[in-house]
């Protein structure tokens, strides 16, 4: 169930360049805009605006009012005489073109990205990509931490999650300058892109305030969500799903970054079970693919050990 290293970097998952490159111009005429939505962002205020980063990962989800990472925030926030919009990032299979003509509706507080860019904006991202590849090059005669990198690591491997960075970065400050939001949320889980997004909003828009919300579990091996690399990257406020949480942000980042804590949409009341009982808790996390595969994982484990 877990592939080898090996198998891992064979599979097609979009990280490579090249199968990048081949894919944008796949979804290039299936896209028709650089983001959809419903919602009329010129008769919307502009005092009190908040903008919304989530993610789509279940074509289902955009149907429901709650917000599958950050809950009923913008719906309480819409309470609180605040304006919400919330941006997703498209996840599944689809192209969000296909998507947003089936949900219409849907989108009136909602803008869908698009899988796709111009083919100016996706040639120039890729020609920035394969820039920065050649600088690099030449910084490696002199600089010896470049040098071990670039030797070490097969950087076209990771230039497809770069590449994606880039377009959501890109994408999002159009929306930023056509809305003007006062307040920015985004999911904090230690990815690179929202360290990349909170230093490209802070650059170009100072005035707006920018919340990371970290609404996973934490662990004692969880190690990139609390990489401080200066105020730039820092988010305004971190909004934690518990006081546990809020004490080890606190800790890690205390004077820089304010920490709320808001709890969890995820939580729900402890259930007693029978001690005879042989339950097992699965908890994908939300793709049809993962879930497959952990619900099959379960049902061979539940057959092959299921009188111990």
């Amino acid at each position: 169930y877990y592939p080898t290293e090996e198998k891992l970097d064979q599979q097609i998952d979009g990280k490579n360049i090249f199968i990048r490159a081949f894919n944008l111009f796949k979804y290039y005429f299936f896209e028709t805009n650089d983001h959809y939505t419903e919602s009329k962002i010129s008769n919307i205020s502009k005092e009190k605006n908040c903008l919304f980063i989530s993610h789509l990962i279940n074509e289902n989800h955009i149907k429901k009012e709650e917000d599958f990472y950050f809950g009923y925030l913008p719906s309480f926030l819409k309470i609180k005489k605040f304006n919400t919009l919330i941006a997703l990032r498209n996840l599944t299979q689809k192209n969000s073109n296909l998507i947003y003509k089936k949900n219409k509706r849907y989108l009136r507080d909602k803008i869908l990205l698009s899988k796709s860019l111009s083919l100016t904006d996706e040639l120039r991202l890729i020609f920035n990509i394969f820039k920065t590849y050649a600088r690099l090059i030449i910084l490696k005669v002199s600089d010896t931490d470049v040098k071990e990198f670039l030797f070490n690591k097969n950087i076209f491997k990771f230039a497809g999650s770069t590449y994606n960075n880039l377009k959501l970065i890109l994408q999002i400050e159009r929306i930023v300058e056509i809305y003007k939001p006062n307040y920015l949320f985004l999911t904090c889980e230690g990815h690179s892109w929202e360290k990349l997004m909170i230093s490209q909003i802070k650059k170009k828009f100072p005035k707006i305030k920018i919340f990371s919300y970290q609404f996973s579990i934490i662990t004692k091996y969880s190690s990139s969500i609390f990489l401080n690399f200066g105020n730039q990257l820092n988010p305004d406020f971190y909004l934690t799903t518990g006081n546990y949480t809020k004490k080890l942000f606190s800790k890690r980042y205390k004077a820089k970054s304010k920490c709320i804590n808001i709890g969890s949409n995820k939580f729900s009341t402890k259930k007693k079970l029978k001690k005879t009982s042989k339950d097992v808790l699965i908890l994908p996390e939300g793709f049809n693919s993962e879930t497959l595969k952990m619900m099959e994982f379960s049902v061979d484990a539940a057959n092959k050990y299921k009188n111990k």
